[in-house]
């Protein structure tokens, strides 16, 4: 089932392929090593936490607010009883670790490059998720196809899909892109503008940012 509206998504940052970040999204998951994979998915599980950390309430408004979290699977099918390692990074982020996770598989049906597939992921063991609010957590997007079919099949399971929380948004050597920074220097959201990421990626005002500016101009007012 589609759902009626596409839910906001919100990237924590942009990358090119083969950038540090790229690297990070790719070795948390397939790194040759355990010793390595473990050193990627703590890096992960402090950039996701630090972005809570400054932009929580940017998120929450964004996504109307969420009471569990889902992490989108990987496209291999029969691994239903097989976490994800993305589940394991959110359980160590504050304000995420004590959500109930919902979890999905694979069906093998494929979710193909533009078109999302609402076959392509099924809910572990046909939960009934009405009055749930999900807040769908993918590591990278590039077409939107994996966490867009997730959305699906969570509106097929009766959830709300709250909003798509994106680890790293793949752009092209062309996309025109700038970074909001935190005012003390730390690296928070990034906007994004340009026709390509008119109708999907986008970001409320940035709460912290607006609050600022209220103090700012009081000040001055005084």
């Amino acid at each position: 089932m589609k759902p009626e509206r596409l839910p906001p998504v919100v990237p924590l940052a942009l990358y090119e392929k083969g950038d540090p970040w790229n690297v990070v999204l790719r070795r948390y998951k397939d790194a040759p090593v355990g010793v390595a994979r473990r050193h990627f998915r703590d890096l992960l599980a402090d950039r996701v936490a630090g972005f809570m950390r400054l932009h929580g309430e940017c998120l929450e408004q964004a996504a109307g607010g969420f009471d569990s979290t889902c992490a989108v699977p990987s496209s291999r099918p029969g691994r239903l009883h097989c976490a994800h390692p993305l589940e394991g990074i959110l359980l160590h982020v504050p304000g995420f670790a004590a959500m109930p996770q919902v979890r999905m598989a694979a069906t093998g049906v494929p979710a193909r490059h533009l078109r999302p597939s609402p076959a392509a992921f099924s809910v572990a063991d046909g939960a009934d998720l009405r009055g749930r609010r999900v807040l769908v957590v993918d590591d990278s997007w590039v077409t939107g196809s994996r966490a867009l079919s997730a959305v699906s099949a969570l509106v097929s399971a009766g959830a709300t899909p709250a909003a798509v929380l994106v680890l790293g948004r793949s752009v092209g050597e062309m996309a025109t892109v700038r970074s909001s920074r935190d005012p003390a220097g730390d690296a928070a959201v990034t906007r994004t503008r340009g026709r390509l990421f008119e109708s999907r990626c986008r970001l409320p005002v940035c709460v912290r940012t607006t609050q600022a500016a209220r103090t700012t101009a009081s000040l001055v007012r005084t």
